[in-house]
């Protein structure tokens, strides 16, 4: 077996194919492996698309069988293009049709070229996925995802090296792509990046001053240390820094640094190298420096001195600081392969690339999370800004058909366009904003999907944009893309990702300095300025005075020297003028749209001003009309109402159209996107999917969902696209247009790993439902199917809501503030009751929400010292001296807690939150249900207990209403009605319930459904009692188990999982199962008597509700066939029917 040095010794050597067949063959060689390689390797026929990807032959040399039987086919293909490490799309589309189905599939591939030291090896796949309806497996006929290495030896081949030593001896189809995707490698460089940062900060955190509340200069500093060193990173391999011949740079940067006393390599090496050589345009080509030898001006703010003074105040840091980063053998750097190439979602090379950087930058940073802010993964990016492209492309190409545009967009497919110039024409135009960029996920995703798209009619007629990659990229910075985040740091990582994608497509010894981008990604507050074209509006007299803006700013973005300080002089003059027109009403951060993208705001005649076609003075222009953004991108903050009070009054007079008191932030990101953008533009959000149901969301449904063409909503529920989040995320694209007939394309997402597989795109088509415009507005069921709507319809046709029924009483239960202290067991109760009688008065038996079941109460001995406010705690001094060791201590954590630090007021003896209009419900009979669940679980309550925090209550104790409540027509509506939250619960609150429809019903119709309920609850009863009889007799204390302990269904347990619980029993193990076989044997038949009842109550409240046999199809399609208690039964049954016919049969 090889070792991992061994493999990486090898991969850092030129390609030789006799070399890459031996180390195949030490790899895949196992007892389940085989590998077979042509006697005479043959050239595969070169397609007519070869030419064009650069391949001069493709050569078939073998395959491997894996040990699940997956046939891997093995191709080698030279090219003739200058730079393999830059061949991407090529590559993955020259493969893509060597995986036949049936006989092969995947290829390990390599490209190699004889002029070329490196090579790349690719591993391309197809996708997997399980069939919902079938449960197999399906094969997903999307264009396969390809993961590749760069090798060779420029290359650090570390990482290549591990994955190819996991896969000795047993390797599978899914150990291979486990082994090649990206994934482990992110969370292990951000493990050592985050380390060495820690690290670097703790050296130079001595020379600075504590900073002021909420910022932490000194994390700035290693930040802005870091994104330097990182850009270096990314671009020594492109040739550019060389210092003593190698192009290491930054290995051999520090190899060559010659430690001594009173030396310091940040002072003597790095200063220099950011402050001088990479910053200063005046000296000589070729110029070599002894301290850091040879490299080009790169400008564009990265290597600017920080506006801190920091830059100026640090001048040494620690030497071991740059050990850790830069050693050759063992620093940070070395350890990785670095490629500035942002990978797509369907080309994914294993490497720490600028996305990476993002992705770490959004974890590190201190506080982000707790702003709401999560990074994007790349394959919803793409969705998004393709769908919203896509929008675009229709509403200005007017002569293209939706599907020609859709191929365009989506496939990369130009040949059905009527008018490619016209497209060619709009791409150029468009203009983007991110108004919460972050780390630039968006922008640098829009940036990828315009330049595939021009890249796309460029190969359609080569007299379409016949521009290098470089120049179409920086032509798409300049001209489309705009972003703003309040993080500064995030606007500087945003900046970064764009230089860096820009400095990969250049091609050329010297590279020409950096643009700046100091006026296309901003810092500031997107929300506190007032809304750009109610500004705007006010004052066509300046119209001039913003054309005059826009030309300075176009020409600042390629100046550099003293030509880009005299630009910024005059761009900061121009702005304090537009100021005195427009004002700069809101707080300092404010970022003031009208004034930092005017040009955006003005008709499409004045953009020709923006390109130097027409220059005319305040007197001659045009007068300005409504203008705005073509496209929006964003995922906006996820930040809660309770978080952000301070910013409430400001919000509240910028979104009175949206505003609600508990509005979370994100809701007020939906209206400034519609203010930014012109009519007919399109958005395109993820976010949480609160606001769709939520009564704060509802002016935003009013405003958006029913008032604006609504394209799509793509809904994950809690499934984990944001992998440190649980934020309940939604796609919505949305355009600045009247509804119409516009329908909403819907889906639910129900697995992740499918979507991705089949991608999300394919996922959505297959999936999604067309809502009709005329299921939304107020009181309408908005997202909804026909069918689901007609349902619901039906539904609340057929009686009176809940609300009405109960007199608008639907209850909570009591919240203490300390429940260690007000809640109690059955002994102290009876030791309280001993010391002082009149205890018994305001101890009350207590139910929890976990123990309310569907038709039954799990009793667990819980009393509540109900001290309500306003009660003489004298007359209770057992009471009174049981509270007072509650009234302050220190938690696990230290932190001084107890009844004295509640956050709110009330007596230190008295209960939080008392609920005392409801004690008189308390004590009766009446429903009672938990405030979450997975299933209906209402119960009539007999014996008066109290409900914590976590019950709600309805005053009747009506059984046909408990029967119709825990019904599965109840259970479709609830589901199309409430939010999911994770894992498929569902939140009972009242303004949802109250809605409930109620089915009206005959006296002797009420009576039958009623006594179905009774006998019910019955059964429920008595299968408790056997089932506590059984914990009893295994030694277990019903009091001290929980609802979630699998003993307490016995029916449902199997019997090893049993045997495994019985081993840490008291009982004899003989004796345990014997106890169980008879628990598990009673309980299954008094379930399988429960499911009938049930199963009659269903039907006939169906029909109450006026539901057809088809209605109730369709809902029993939609509902899970087996509740959590059927299973286990339909198992026994099967089993003691099998027992039944085979004496020696045991289960």
């Amino acid at each position: 077996m090889l070792s991992t040095p061994d493999i990486k010794a090898q991969l850092e050597r030129p390609y030789r194919r006799s070399e890459w067949i031996a180390l195949l063959n030490a790899v895949f060689n196992g007892e389940a492996l085989r590998t077979e390689w042509e006697a005479r390797p043959h050239d595969e026929p070169l397609s007519t698309k070869a030419a064009e990807y650069c391949a001069r032959s493709i050569t078939s040399l073998g395959r491997i069988t894996l040990a699940d039987r997956k046939v891997v086919a093995v191709y080698e293909c030279e090219v003739n293009r200058a730079t393999i490490s830059e061949m991407r799309v090529g590559l993955r589309r020259l493969m893509r049709d060597k995986i036949i189905p049936g006989i092969h599939d995947a290829v390990f591939a390599v490209f190699h070229s004889p002029q070329q030291q490196e090579w790349r090896f690719t591993f391309v796949s197809k996708h997997e996925a399980i069939d919902e309806e079938s449960g197999g497996t399906i094969n997903v006929e999307t264009a396969p995802k390809r993961y590749t290495y760069v090798l060779g030896p420029t290359q650090t081949c570390r990482t290549a090296a591990e994955r190819f030593a996991t896969l000795q001896a047993q390797a599978t189809l899914k150990k291979v792509e486990d082994a090649f995707k990206v994934a482990p490698l992110f969370k292990e460089f951000y493990r050592d990046y985050h380390q060495v940062f820690k690290r670097t900060k703790e050296l130079v955190l001595p020379q600075f001053p504590k900073g002021e509340a909420g910022k932490d200069p000194a994390q700035l500093f290693v930040q802005r240390l870091f994104n330097r060193l990182m850009f270096l990173a990314f671009i020594q391999r492109k040739g550019w820094l060389t210092i003593n011949g190698g192009k290491e740079y930054l290995a051999a940067l520090h190899r060559s640094y010659r430690k001594g006393s009173g030396t310091n390599f940040y002072r003597d090496i790095l200063r220099p190298l950011f402050f001088e050589g990479l910053n200063q345009d005046e000296r000589p080509p070729g110029h070599t420096d002894p301290r850091f030898g040879q490299v080009p001006y790169l400008n564009g703010g990265l290597f600017e001195k920080a506006v801190d003074t920091s830059d100026d105040r640090i001048t040494e840091i620690p030497d071991e600081a740059f050990t850790d980063i830069l050693h050759p053998d063992h620093g940070l750097f070395s350890r990785y392969n670095f490629t500035a190439s942002e990978n797509t979602p369907l080309d994914v090379e294993v490497a720490v690339d600028p996305e990476m950087l993002g992705k770490v930058f959004e974890e590190l940073v201190t506080g982000r999370h707790e702003q709401g802010s999560y990074y994007t993964p790349k394959p919803i990016v793409s969705f998004m800004g393709r769908a919203a492209l896509v929008e675009y492309l229709a509403d200005v190409c007017t002569r293209e058909q939706r599907d020609a545009l859709e191929a365009f967009v989506h496939e990369h497919k130009a040949d059905s366009l009527r008018d490619p110039e016209a497209v060619l024409d709009a791409l150029r135009k468009v203009t983007v904003c991110d108004p919460a960029c972050g780390s630039g996920a968006y922008l640098l995703g829009m940036l990828h999907e315009l330049l595939e798209l021009r890249d796309c009619l460029f190969k359609s007629n080569q007299k379409l944009d016949p521009n290098s990659n470089y120049e179409r990229k920086l032509s798409i910075i300049e001209r489309n893309l705009y972003g703003v985040d309040k993080d500064d740091f995030a606007v500087n990582i945003a900046r970064l990702r764009l230089w860096l994608s820009l400095a990969v497509d250049f091609q050329g010894e010297v590279p020409p300095p950096l643009p700046n981008l100091d006026f296309k990604i901003e810092t500031g507050d997107s929300l506190a300025a007032p809304a750009p074209l109610d500004v705007m509006r006010d004052f066509p007299a300046i119209t001039g005075l913003v054309h005059r803006f826009t030309e300075l700013k176009r020409k600042h973005l390629r100046a550099h020297g003293e030509e880009a300080d005299a630009l910024e002089a005059e761009i900061k003059a121009v702005k304090a003028e537009l100021r005195s027109w427009l004002g700069a009403e809101g707080p300092p951060d404010a970022f003031q749209w009208a004034i930092e993208f005017a040009e955006v705001f003005l008709t499409e005649e004045a953009h020709s001003t923006v390109s130097g076609a027409l220059n005319l003075g305040h007197e001659l222009a045009p007068p300005p009309q409504e203008g705005g953004f073509d496209i929006i991108v964003a995922n906006p903050p996820y930040v809660r109402m309770e978080l952000i009070k301070p910013q409430k009054p400001i919000l509240r007079k910028r979104f009175p159209q949206v505003h609600a008191e508990r509005a979370d932030l994100y809701v007020y990101f939906y209206a400034r996107a519609h203010e930014l953008l012109r009519k007919g533009g399109v958005a395109a959000f993820i976010s949480t999917n609160k606001w769709l149901r939520s009564g704060f969301g509802e002016p935003l449904r009013r405003m958006l969902l029913d008032g604006q063409a609504f394209h799509t909503v793509m809904d994950f529920g809690d499934l984990p696209v944001f992998e440190t989040a649980t934020a309940y995320p939604c796609i919505f694209v949305w355009q600045k247009v009247a509804r119409g007939e516009t329908p909403t394309h819907w889906t639910t997402v129900r697995d992740l790993a499918s979507c991705y597989a089949e991608g999300v795109r394919e996922h959505f088509l297959k999936n999604s439902v067309a809502v009709p415009a005329d299921l939304f507005g107020p009181g309408k069921p908005r997202l909804a199917t026909t069918a689901t709507a007609g349902l619901k319809a039906k539904m609340e046709g057929s009686g009176q809501p809940l609300g009405e029924v109960v007199n608008g009483v639907l209850g909570w239960g009591v919240k203490t503030g300390l429940n260690k202290a007000f809640i109690i067991n059955r002994s102290i109760r009876e030791q309280l009751v001993k010391e002082s009688k009149a205890a018994a008065e305001v101890i009350k038996p207590l139910i929890e929400g976990e123990d309310v079941r569907r038709y039954e109460l799990f009793d667990r001995g819980s009393y509540l010292i109900y001290t309500h406010h306003g009660i003489d705690i004298k007359k209770y001094p057992s009471i009174e001296e049981h509270l007072r060791p509650f009234r302050s201590f220190k938690d696990k954590k230290g932190k001084t807690v107890g009844l004295d630090h509640r956050a709110t007021k009330q007596a230190w003896y008295e209960l939080q939150q008392p609920q005392y209009a409801y004690k008189e419900y308390f004590a009766k009979p009446k429903i009672i249900y938990p405030d979450i669940g997975k299933e209906l679980r209402f119960v009539v309550d007999e014996k008066g207990y109290f409900g914590a925090n976590t019950t709600y209550f309805l005053p009747l104790a009506d059984w046909y209403l408990c029967a119709v409540l825990n019904s599965s027509s109840v259970r479709q509506w609830i589901q199309k009605s409430l939010n999911d939250i994770r894992g498929g619960y569902l939140r009972f609150f009242g303004q949802h319930m109250e809605q409930l429809p109620i089915p009206d019903a005959s006296a002797a119709d009420r009576k039958v459904v009623g006594d179905l309920a009774k006998q019910a609850q019955t059964l429920h009863g008595e299968r408790r009692a056997k089932v506590e009889a059984f914990l009893r007799a295994l030694g277990i204390d019903p009091a001290e188990s929980n609802s979630r302990n699998p003993l307490e269904q016995p029916w449902n347990l199997v019997e090893a999982e049993f045997t495994k619980r019985s081993k840490k029993l008291k009982v004899p193990l003989r004796e345990a199962h014997q106890h169980y076989e008879q628990a598990r044997e009673e309980t299954a038949a008094l379930t399988e008597r429960i499911m009938n009842v049930e199963r009659e109550i269903d039907e006939r409240v169906a029909t109450l509700y006026g539901l057809d046999a088809e209605d109730q199809r369709w809902a029993a399609k939609s509902t899970p066939t087996a509740r959590p208690d059927d299973k286990g039964t339909l198992l026994f049954k099967v089993l003691g029917d099998l027992k039944a016919k085979a004496p020696y049969f045991s289960y």
